[in-house]
């Protein structure tokens, strides 16, 4: 008898507390197990161009796409989008899912500022330009808003590792002038004049692939200014495409600027690149510095999709994205691919 009415009261008591307690909120209508891949694709939106405008001038952003509004496919298999969300807003968290492509570009926009100059490509004065142009940029932005400065000439080269020491950049820039690019021009504006189109073609696609390397350590998405008149892709096409591929492995997105002014360079190959790998070419003002802070106001203009996989498998394989907008006179720019690896 005792021990009945123990459990009596034991059952009592439980009772009581159960009904005091709130009751539970309802779960999300999709949830993700421990250890799902999800892949992040940061896109931008734009409106067409006008042919009269000039190349910096004529990509308004779309601000306001949904979800809705696209489709999503992952080696050419459409999947269903996870969430979707402008950058600056807040991303749904994903409760320790793995995230192909790291963090958000919402919170790395402003960081991981990546600056190139193209000594092999560009001409001597453009160079020079180039370099007074950045300059400039580095007080156009918040203080705290840090830049690595890359050299791409005979080799490549880091200039500075990240920092938000404007003088300590600017003086980084001045020494990489005096010490190699004035000495790769003989009296003339073309640079490297012993260097055959081949060697410097293939030093090009070189560089892009240290980029990629150098970037896989940095967190978040990278974007690229990458200051160049460019150089054609049609010989070395299969040996850019691997370098693409590491490229978008390591979330990096090429801006390239062209600072000849008025009168670009050989921009078709700086288009294609940075198109493959969810960036914008910029050219045809004299205005360097606009451009590239229009380059990054695209970043920040941008959206961050996500989705799980179907039929998802850790093999190191290279998967194919394709985002589709049904809304009418809207360019959509994103990464080519992902690799299935969450190292990668």
């Amino acid at each position: 008898m005792r021990v009945r009415g123990l459990l009596l009261i034991i059952i009592l008591i439980g009772t009581i507390a159960a009904a005091g307690q709130a009751p539970s909120a309802p779960g999300p209508p999709v949830s993700f197990r421990s250890g799902t891949r999800i892949v992040e694709v940061i896109l931008s939106a734009t409106t067409p161009p006008k042919r009269w405008a000039l190349h910096d001038r004529i990509h308004p952003p779309v601000r306001d796409l949904q979800a809705a509004d696209l489709r999503v496919f992952d080696n050419g298999v459409e999947q269903g989008i996870a969430s979707f969300e402008k950058i600056g807003g807040a991303m749904r968290p994903h409760n320790g899912v793995s995230i192909a492509g790291e963090e958000t570009g919402a919170q790395q926009a402003q960081e991981s500022i990546i600056v190139m100059f193209d000594s092999l490509n560009t001409g001597r004065r453009d160079q020079f330009i180039s370099h007074d142009e950045i300059s400039k940029l580095f007080d156009r932005l918040p203080r705290e808003t840090r830049f690595a400065l890359l050299g791409m000439d005979d080799y490549f080269r880091v200039l500075h590792d990240f920092s938000s020491d404007r003088e300590a950049l600017r003086a980084s820039i001045r020494k990489y002038e005096w010490d190699y690019v004035l000495s790769a021009f003989d009296a003339g504006e073309t640079s490297y004049p012993m260097m055959d189109g081949l060697t410097r073609m293939a030093k090009s696609v070189d560089a892009l692939k240290q980029v990629a390397r150098l970037a896989r350590n940095v967190r978040g998405r990278k974007n690229v200014l990458w200051m160049s008149s460019g150089f054609s892709l049609a010989m070395f096409h299969g040996e850019v495409m691997k370098a693409v591929r590491e490229l978008v492995a390591a979330n990096v997105a090429l801006y390239p600027i062209d600072p000849a002014g008025l009168l670009p360079g050989d921009t078709d190959g700086s288009i294609e690149l940075a198109a493959l790998t969810g960036g914008k070419a910029f050219s045809g003002s004299n205005d360097v510095t606009g451009m590239a802070v229009a380059a990054l106001k695209s970043v920040a203009d941008g959206y961050v999709l996500t989705f799980a996989p179907t039929g998802y498998r850790e093999d190191g394989s290279f998967h194919e994205l394709r985002v589709e907008t049904s809304r009418r006179n809207v360019e959509l720019h994103y990464r080519i691919g992902y690799v299935a690896d969450p190292s990668k």
